[in-house]
């Protein structure tokens, strides 16, 4: 049986690891990064909720591909937003990180057993 989700247009869909959540964007148009969610359930019957946009601007999208996924804990989302804006979407000032000393911190990090035996 088919049940019409959105009221238009849906592209790139991806489920929440528990099923209980269709996430997409409402249009395949790369200029117009919009991020939906439907929440869907099936007892006793089939259900779903109203769509509803969820608070995520600024990222960047790629043609035809899904361009984000969600992490296996269903938490948090990767996408991609563009390296010259901060968290809030404003310019970010450009920034080089310098890492002293970085394979004493590797040793300290990935301690070894004092070789292979």
């Amino acid at each position: 049986m088919r049940h019409r989700i959105t009221q238009n247009t849906g592209a790139m869909p991806l489920w929440s690891p528990d099923g209980s959540e269709l996430f997409y964007r409402p249009s395949p148009n790369p200029a117009d990064p919009i991020f939906n969610v439907v929440g869907i359930g099936n007892e006793p019957a089939f259900s779903f909720t109203s769509e509803r946009q969820l608070p995520v601007q600024g990222f960047l999208t790629f043609g035809n591909r899904r361009d984000y996924d969600i992490e296996p804990d269903g938490e948090r989302f990767v996408m991609v937003f563009p390296a010259d804006l901060d968290n809030l979407g404003e310019a970010a000032r450009p920034q080089i990180n310098v890492v002293l000393n970085w394979f004493e911190e590797l040793k300290r990090l990935v301690p070894t057993n004092g070789g292979l035996r």
